[in-house]
């Protein structure tokens, strides 16, 4: 009776860190979701500067925000690699954006492929950029 009892208590016990484990990562891609919608957001509509406040602490101190970015005006933003993990524990994604831009005083237009790697803080339980933003 007693070793029914243990069994039902170790499959009780892995179901619920099964469920835990499954809610977590639903947190977290509804949060990447989130994060990656409105980084697109701000680089399409707002103002292009402000896409550093995506980066990580430690990154956003020594990164340099580029002189001329407030005659940049992003015309094109397409995710052409979808979000993908690239570490084991699924904390790391990478995903690739075709941006088309163009120099607001020369009506110049220009296009880069940005390569974003993006970095989960379990504490923060939140996504950061954790590569530099690409000169445009």
């Amino acid at each position: 009776m007693r070793t029914v009892r243990n069994i039902y208590l170790v499959i009780a016990i892995t179901l619920l860190l099964t469920g835990c484990q499954t809610i977590k990562k639903k947190d977290m891609a509804d949060t990447l979701s989130r994060v990656l919608h409105s980084y697109e957001l701000t680089a399409r509509w707002g103002k292009l500067e402000q896409v550093y406040a995506f980066l990580l602490p430690e990154l956003a101190k020594e990164a340099k925000i580029q002189e001329d970015i407030n005659n940049i005006r992003v015309t094109h933003y397409e995710v052409v690699k979808q979000p993908s993990s690239v570490a084991e524990n699924n904390e790391v994604i990478m995903q690739n954006v075709h941006i088309r831009y163009i120099y607001i005083d020369r009506q110049v237009e220009r296009e880069m492929v940005d390569n974003q790697e993006w970095t989960y803080n379990d504490d923060r339980r939140e996504w950061r950029r954790s590569n530099p933003i690409p000169k445009f």
